[in-house]
């Protein structure tokens, strides 16, 4: 959903979830942090996929989108970290 231009529904799906369930799986992190992305809400994005990334540290796809997030927030030390991560 957030990847074919309805980021926001996505969002909105997604804090709806985390509202209504105590123990949401941690990959919605990642789909949350997609979506603030795609919005070009960097801040939210990096401080979302940074948790999610300390909460799955093998999930490859979460680091690629925080590189992305880090850089275009500015916090390019986060960023650089993270690439190192995807590029090993």
């Amino acid at each position: 959903m957030m990847q074919t231009g309805r980021a926001q529904e996505a969002l909105d799906f997604f804090q709806n979830a985390l509202r209504y369930d105590p123990f949401p799986p941690s990959i919605y992190l990642s789909w949350q942090g997609n979506s603030f992305y795609l919005l070009s809400r960097f801040e939210e994005a990096f401080r979302t996929l940074k948790r999610g990334s300390e909460r799955m540290p093998t999930y490859r796809s979460m680091f690629v989108w925080l590189v992305a997030a880090a850089a275009m927030a500015d916090h390019m030390d986060d960023a650089r970290q993270a690439a190192t991560i995807v590029m090993t």
